[in-house]
């Protein structure tokens, strides 16, 4: 039991390490989409993620990477480095059978750099 978990913990950082950069990258919201739990697309209002990663690219600008992963029940978090600043990236991932797929997707604010 606890070998396959620790598994699946390596798989759900592999699928990470593979998938979110390109969310993150160009703010990506049709990857999103297409890597998403049903329950999860049922949830965002109208007009999501495509409002929250324009707002995001504009404050904090393009990916430049992340640092370590860490895990918290299903959530995966990683502090990124943005031209314009930090955040940690917080992504629910869930296996349906063989399949990962991202059942929630959040970016908190660490550090933003002032604009003049």
């Amino acid at each position: 039991m606890f070998k396959k978990q620790i598994t699946n913990m390596k798989d759900g950082m592999n699928y990470f390490n593979n998938s979110i950069p390109q969310i993150l990258y160009h703010w990506n919201p049709e990857y999103l989409r297409i890597n998403a739990t049903q329950q999860f697309l049922n949830s965002l209002e109208i007009g999501e993620p495509e409002r929250s990663f324009n707002y995001h690219f504009f404050n904090l600008g393009k990916f430049r990477g992340y640092r370590g992963i860490r895990i918290v029940n299903n959530y995966y978090i990683a502090e990124a480095a943005f031209e314009k600043g930090l955040a940690q990236i917080q992504v629910e991932l869930i296996k349906d059978e063989d399949k990962w797929l991202i059942n929630n997707f959040m970016v908190i604010y660490l550090f933003q750099l002032q604009s003049n």
